[in-house]
């Protein structure tokens, strides 16, 4: 019985590698869920890519294959166009956020709100330079500037100027406005009082 075990193992080895050499191997993307990904909750995302066909400014931008975008600065005026939204913006999105890389802290980081105008703008907190290739979410609460502009309908964009020097590098990926998680309304909570 146990030879014809080792019999029926050495024949599906030897088949499936015989079958399988022909195959040319190729690799599989990784994918990595959100950590604010909770099964069966659907949360209203706003997904935003940069405008690679118009708005740039004082900067370079790459889209690698992955989704990610590397900004290089070229002048003491980067600045850039975010696609425009292609329906209004769910009430509860007011998280302007990505995941970055950067080799040095960027301030001076300003969100014009379409349409541009002077006054029309908020300035965020410094975005914070990461170490080696650590990947660090940038959060910045818009809920302000969203209600005072009226901003948030289907056409309407986002112009960042992300500061105020030449020769820096930001990779990007996973640019989107989010709704608030619970830690962040509780922080809001605990600044009222």
């Amino acid at each position: 019985m146990i030879w014809m075990l080792r019999m029926a193992l050495a024949l599906l080895v030897s088949t499936t590698f015989f079958a399988c050499r022909d195959y040319e191997m190729i690799d599989i993307p990784t994918i990595t869920l959100d950590e604010t990904y909770e099964p069966g909750k659907v949360t209203p995302v706003v997904k935003l890519k940069p405008n690679l066909q118009s708005g740039m400014y004082h900067v370079t931008i790459e889209e690698s294959s992955s989704g990610e975008y590397t900004f290089v600065t070229t002048g003491g005026d980067p600045q850039f166009h975010l696609e425009a939204l292609t329906k209004d913006r769910p009430e509860e999105c007011v998280i302007f956020s990505f995941r970055y890389q950067l080799g040095k802290d960027l301030s001076d980081v300003e969100l014009f709100f379409s349409p541009i105008a002077g006054g029309r703008s908020a300035v965020s907190p410094s975005v914070k330079k990461t170490e080696g290739y650590e990947w660090k979410e940038f959060t910045f609460n818009i809920a302000d500037p969203i209600k005072s502009f009226e901003w948030g309908k289907e056409g309407d964009f986002i112009r960042m100027d992300i500061g105020t020097e030449a020769g820096i590098t930001l990779i990007m990926r996973d640019l989107k406005i989010r709704e608030m998680t619970e830690e962040e309304k509780a922080e809001i909570e605990k600044n009222k009082g």
